[in-house]
């Protein structure tokens, strides 16, 4: 009963979102952002129970929400990205890759999405409007994560490396430079440790999912030294992923935890995964939709799973909150 009373609220929403996409398309053109950062008050909830939009018959996959709302599973054993709008199948693309290995992806307001290479030492950058490849962008160690700014930075996380660099896409020739960590792990503030997700906000601040130290580390524009946002004070182990809302909220894929927490200031609480139900099984990374619905990547289960939004109605605001 439940889960049939999820699916009619998703299918009102992909109905609702079908309407607006148009509307959408010319809002991206304006925004600043180049990732979904939905309006959220301190007491937004979501489903408890996850609807699975795309489940991969390998384990060697990673996903990814762009702001018209399409969500995108990339295969590394199939070589190809498979496109949907909500629960409809919208398209399937071939990518120019050898990696057989899961790693870095994003998709542009342009529809150009980056998929990191790792067999060829290089970041591969498809036009999803056709089946062209636009170009690649060598890159020695492989990006765990990748991040397009809407300033056309490009940002990358070297997991082995213990460094986040980056790259103007608009400066030719293409040079990466340094923006984070020391080339070594370690757990001082100008370090890291096999870092993972990266997020940048639209003040260019940077925020790191420290894996290996179990932190997450805002480094603010242009700054060498890292602040601690969130650590194992916390409870996190070993997290993947950190986003933002429009309110500056950070949204933390707690690895180890196999759930998903909000930071809110000096609030700390479990908002999916928070009851033990086995819905996640490690996951690696989230985003959102315009509408704050929550896409989480999940490793084990080799899925995406949707987590509808539900509320931002005050009154239960502290049943889930970590103690």
């Amino acid at each position: 009963m439940v889960f049939e009373q999820i699916e009619s609220v998703f299918e009102q929403n992909m109905r609702c979102l079908l309407i607006i996409l148009s509307i959408v398309e010319v809002y991206l053109v304006i925004s600043a952002s180049s990732v979904n950062k939905p309006n959220l008050n301190r007491c937004a909830t979501w489903s408890s129970i996850g609807l699975t939009l795309i489940r991969s018959n390998t384990n060697s996959y990673n996903g990814f929400v762009d702001r018209a709302n399409r969500s995108y599973l990339i295969d590394y054993q199939t070589k190809s990205v498979q496109i949907r709008l909500g629960n409809r199948s919208i398209s399937n693309h071939n990518l120019s890759i050898q990696s057989n290995r899961s790693s870095g992806v994003f998709v542009t307001d342009k529809r150009e999405i980056y998929v990191d290479d790792q067999s060829n030492s290089r970041v591969v950058i498809s036009s999803l409007n056709s089946s062209t490849t636009n170009g690649s962008l060598f890159i020695n160690k492989g990006c765990k994560s990748l991040f397009v700014h809407a300033n056309k930075i490009l940002y990358c996380s070297i997991n082995n490396g213990h460094l986040v660099v980056k790259l103007n896409l608009e400066i030719k020739p293409n040079t990466w430079h340094h923006a984070a960590g020391k080339g070594c792990p370690g757990p001082a503030a100008d370090m890291l440790d096999q870092p993972w997700g990266i997020y940048v906000n639209d003040n260019e601040d940077l925020y790191i999912a420290d894996t290996g130290n179990n932190r997450i580390q805002l480094y603010p524009t242009n700054k060498a030294e890292g602040i601690t946002v969130a650590d194992s004070q916390i409870g996190l182990i070993r997290p993947t992923s950190v986003i933002l809302d429009q309110g500056d909220n950070l949204y933390i894929v707690d690895h180890g935890n196999h759930r998903i927490i909000r930071v809110n200031s000096s609030i700390y609480e479990c908002i999916i995964e928070c009851s033990g139900n086995a819905e996640l099984q490690n996951p690696i990374s989230a985003w959102f939709d315009s509408t704050g619905n929550l896409y989480v990547i999940d490793e084990n289960t080799s899925r995406i799973q949707l987590f509808l939004f539900q509320s931002d109605v005050c009154g239960k605001y502290f049943e889930n909150k970590i103690k």
